[in-house]
């Protein structure tokens, strides 16, 4: 009885370690400047939703990306659109750029060919620029297989911009991702997220795909080396067990 009960502790806990469990970031957005549409705006409520869900409503909203000190406590980041004629500053490229090279993610909102400065401004931090002679307007399908185009191969685009560089996502180049570790993402279109338009297509799951995305949210998987070194201490613990005859309740295996 002894025995049973030590090996039914061992399988409760790697039961717990193997387990598979959401885990959510802290976001820090630059809030939208354009209108109803960003993150907490009347236009994106169900986007704002997502972003809550996916972070476990750890989001903070600032005016802009001017202090890198409090960039760098976050763990991820999320910038709003602005308006046609404005630009990042020099301190906010520079800040994005080193938060980027963290290989942590970030999210950048632009539009279509009417926001030249915006988007190039945006675009410029990840060495992009937009396609003047293009754009994403109507269906567009996935072309690149990734967590952020599952169950979502068609978008409906209403007025996007096409970004010229990065890895695009759709066959028109609205959603891009860049850098060496594909850690940020840009959208040219703000009225993809918008809520009268996610019932289009598959909107709704881009939406939600690219929350989870930032987010980093999803499955907790053990590290190998956790995985050997619990074995391994379970199975001291077995055998002390058996020499000491101590029953050793799952409780007392926990705290353990």
């Amino acid at each position: 009885m002894r025995m049973k009960r030590r090996i039914g502790c061992i399988l409760f806990v790697l039961s717990l370690a193997f387990a598979t469990s959401s885990y959510a970031l802290s976001l820090l957005v630059s809030e939208g400047r354009f209108y109803e549409y960003g993150y907490g705006k009347s236009s994106w409520g169900e986007m704002t939703s997502f972003i809550d869900t996916a972070t476990g409503d750890n989001v903070t909203v600032v005016y802009d990306f001017s202090d890198l000190s409090q960039m760098l406590k976050y763990d991820a980041l999320w910038l709003d659109i602005r308006n046609p004629g404005d630009s990042l500053t020099s301190p906010e490229v520079n800040n994005l750029k080193t938060f980027i090279n963290t290989g942590r993610r970030v999210v950048m909102i632009g539009e279509n060919n009417n926001w030249p400065t915006w988007d190039n401004s945006i675009l410029g931090v990840v060495g992009g620029t937009l396609n003047l002679n293009d754009g994403a307007y109507g269906t567009v399908t996935s072309i690149y297989s990734h967590p952020l185009t599952n169950s979502a191969p068609i978008v409906y685009v209403p007025t996007g911009g096409a970004a010229e560089g990065g890895t695009a996502l759709y066959s028109k180049n609205f959603a891009t991702l860049w850098g060496s570790n594909s850690n940020v993402l840009t959208v040219l279109d703000m009225n993809v997220f918008q809520d009268s338009f996610l019932n289009r297509e598959n909107n709704r799951q881009f939406a939600k795909n690219v929350a989870n995305w930032v987010a980093n949210s999803g499955t907790v998987v053990p590290e190998p080396t956790t995985i050997l070194l619990l074995g391994s201490g379970l199975l001291g613990l077995l055998g002390l067990g058996a020499r000491k005859r101590k029953n050793i309740s799952t409780c007392d295996l926990v705290a353990w």
